[in-house]
């Protein structure tokens, strides 16, 4: 019940109110032009990011097994460019090898992939015009302020 009374807080209320606005600043910025809803959504990080890390003062703790994964998997891949360097080889994919894969494909294939592609852009433009009618800030706001 005391995370209800801090949302209801002076805080609170300015917050949620500002989640409401950078909601409808995302929505409005996504149907006139929907890259604007990700610039949109990259200003909310920014504002509701240092509202979140200034209220708590940290940030949050990586689990140790996903920081683990992590360094292990960033170690295997310098002893590995490390090796191809010595050896003499070069590191990553060279033009020869990218022109030789493109070169095998028929055009039928090619015009079903980019078609493909232009279908999944479309779908992915709708996506983010539907998923934008959800208030996320103001959710993200609420949590914070009911969940310390």
């Amino acid at each position: 019940m005391n995370g209800v009374f801090n949302a209801l807080s002076p805080e609170g209320v300015i917050w949620l109110t500002i989640g409401l606005g950078l909601d409808a600043l995302c929505l409005v910025a996504t149907l006139l032009w929907v890259p604007g809803g990700l610039i949109a959504d990259i200003i909310c990080i920014i504002i509701i990011g240092a509202w979140m890390y200034f209220r708590s003062g940290t940030t949050p703790e990586v689990p140790v097994r996903t920081r683990v994964k992590a360094e292990t998997k960033a170690a295997a891949k310098e002893a590995t460019v490390g090796a191809e360097r010595a050896a003499g080889r070069s590191v990553g994919k060279t033009a020869t090898k990218t022109a030789a894969k493109g070169a095998g494909r028929s055009v039928g294939k090619k015009i079903f992939v980019r078609g493909g592609i232009a279908f999944l852009g479309t779908l992915a433009g709708a996506a983010t015009i539907i998923l934008q009618l959800i208030p996320f800030w103001t959710i993200t706001v609420y949590w914070e302020l009911t969940h310390d």
